[in-house]
């Protein structure tokens, strides 16, 4: 298939629009993650916190005394969404800063997005647009946890947390990129990603 852009040639594509395996895989992954970067975060908490050992029952007590346990989930739930959409600006600002795109950001089903389908990305771009807001906000989240009081640690750890799990796609499309040659080009809309190659 030949696509008018440049004249490329695609060679694959990532599609989590239309690929209900692809789709279902990253799920699984996102899900996976809350395990496993719970468990990362857990020590990088622990190693943080360096006078008492933290445990995981007192990163998820959302419990604010002063206020109905309704609010305390409902603010975490608006914190979580608050680092998802911060995830996307990252994103967004990586492909503005890079090539003077106003992204696309949009909602497909369970997936938040940002497209940069008026653009040509090389590998090295597309692989730090992908990996850009896993790799900020897990920094974010560490410096937080060093200078807030432990009151404050599981509105920063469930958030990053989240943020991590969230970053599956962005994982799995690191994975797939570096599976693509070399000197392969990419088109990013969201939630399908175009592998081409130079004509």
């Amino acid at each position: 298939m030949y696509d008018k852009r440049e004249n490329l040639k695609q060679i694959d594509l990532l599609d989590f629009r239309n690929n209900k395996k692809q789709l279902i895989i990253s799920y699984f992954l996102r899900a996976i993650g809350v395990i496993v970067f719970g468990y990362i975060f857990l020590l990088i908490t622990n190693f943080l916190a360096n006078d008492s050992e933290v445990v995981l029952k007192e990163l998820i007590n959302i419990e604010i005394k002063s206020l109905p346990a309704i609010l305390s989930i409902i603010l975490i739930i608006l914190d979580v969404v608050f680092v998802i959409f911060l995830h996307e600006l990252i994103h967004a600002s990586v492909v503005f800063l890079t090539h003077k795109q106003k992204p696309n950001i949009g909602i497909r089903g369970l997936i938040v997005y940002a497209a940069a389908p008026e653009n040509v990305l090389t590998k090295a771009q597309f692989i730090i647009m992908a990996l850009a807001p896993f790799v900020a906000i897990s920094i974010i989240g560490s410096v937080l946890i060093f200078l807030l009081q432990q009151s404050f640690w599981p509105w920063v750890f469930i958030p990053t947390v989240a943020n991590a799990a969230a970053a599956a796609g962005d994982f799995m499309a690191v994975l797939w990129a570096l599976k693509q040659p070399e000197n392969a080009k990419f088109i990013d809309e969201g939630d399908i990603t175009y592998a081409y190659n130079s004509q």
